[in-house]
């Protein structure tokens, strides 16, 4: 075991001194011509929040990423501009620019995490960017995108069901899989671990200290999704056309978002990363469901934090045991606005003002 633990403890440092800072591999700036006027979203597709038009063609703006959007089948180029004396970064199609997409970096999710207070949005990764109207709201769950200059971008759907992104002071933000306490490190939340410093990566099996979670077994199929999005099926079996996962599947929760749970599922002999509906899991696991009876229970986003007075499952909460380590429960329990929220109790608390 000490062999085993200090080769783990070996990857991991090595791994740290090889990766790269959370969004070098974003930070390609290259200066392309509008071919028409800007039409622009807060992120890569028309289910975002509008963000204005800007400049004519021929106007010269700076590209900084793409993305994909699997609704229209085109992509979109986050550029950087200026417009009214401040800087902004919005999306816009391809269409709209003369640029080589080959010499952009695609995006993709780096991190997810909670807003721990009502958050002023940016355009951009600091003051010199303008100001969104609308801060993000405190408890949001978020995806991430980039991290720079002590911000994170955030991604989120809205109240109005449209989805927005924006960037946000990092202190603002906490991290329930991505970079912690660092602008280093990073990937996906498989990977990595430890408990602080510039380039660790936090994840649900890492921070369980185990590597096996409460078993979910689904009463009817379970569709899995390649993202959040939950638009775009994908994985394990296809009878008849349909990809779902069986009732008879373990189902392993790695983390939650707004509407969305990312599981690990199993196919082919192994496992693999997939996104379902927060309200598949919620519904069918009504086995491993405890209500809270005689009091708020305390909780701490990391298993190793002190639990605070402002993040708690309140009386008659419906809670669903995720993972245990030590003397702590991993549990599901909703917030406000039909969110859930993925957090670490004491067990003796869990045990003790429940019903």
């Amino acid at each position: 075991m000490k062999r085993w633990l200090s080769f783990c403890a070996a990857l991991v440092l090595l791994l740290c001194a090889t990766a790269p800072a959370l969004g070098d591999s974003n930070h390609v700036r290259l200066t392309v011509t509008t071919t028409q006027r800007i039409a622009s979203r807060s992120g890569p597709g028309t289910q975002y929040t509008g963000t204005g038009s800007y400049h004519k063609a021929g106007t010269q703006v700076v590209a900084l990423t793409k993305a994909w959007d699997k609704r229209n089948g085109l992509w979109w180029v986050q550029i950087e501009l200026t417009y009214a004396g401040k800087q902004r970064r919005v999306y816009t199609g391809e269409q709209r620019l003369a640029v080589d997409l080959g010499k952009i970096p695609e995006e993709q999710e780096v991190g997810a995490g909670w807003v721990t207070t009502a958050a002023t949005a940016y355009y951009g990764p600091g003051t010199q960017y303008a100001g969104m109207k609308d801060p993000v709201p405190y408890g949001q769950p978020c995806s991430v995108y980039n991290y720079e200059n002590g911000y994170v971008q955030v991604h989120y759907q809205r109240t109005d069901g449209t989805w927005h992104r924006a960037w946000i002071r990092q202190s603002d933000f906490m991290w329930t899989w991505g970079p912690v306490g660092g602008s280093s490190g990073g990937g996906s939340g498989g990977s990595g671990g430890g408990s602080g410093g510039s380039s660790v990566v936090a994840n649900p099996f890492y921070m369980a200290g185990e590597t096996t979670y409460v078993k979910v077994y689904p009463e009817n199929y379970i569709y899995p999704y390649t993202d959040t999005s939950l638009t775009v099926l994908g994985y394990e079996n296809q009878p008849n056309g349909a990809v779902y996962i069986a009732p008879s599947d373990d189902v392993y929760i790695l983390a939650t978002g707004y509407d969305w749970a990312r599981v690990s599922i199993p196919v082919g002999g192994g496992r693999r990363i997939a996104y379902v509906a927060l309200s598949d899991l919620t519904a069918n696991n009504a086995t491993h469901e405890v209500r809270t009876g005689t009091g708020r229970i305390y909780c701490a986003i990391r298993r190793n934090e002190a639990l605070s007075s402002t993040m708690y499952a309140g009386v008659g909460d419906v809670m669903v045991v995720v993972a245990s380590a030590g003397s702590r429960f991993q549990i599901i329990y909703p917030v406000s606005g039909g969110v859930y929220r993925m957090a670490w109790c004491e067990i003796s608390d869990f045990y003790n003002r429940s019903k």
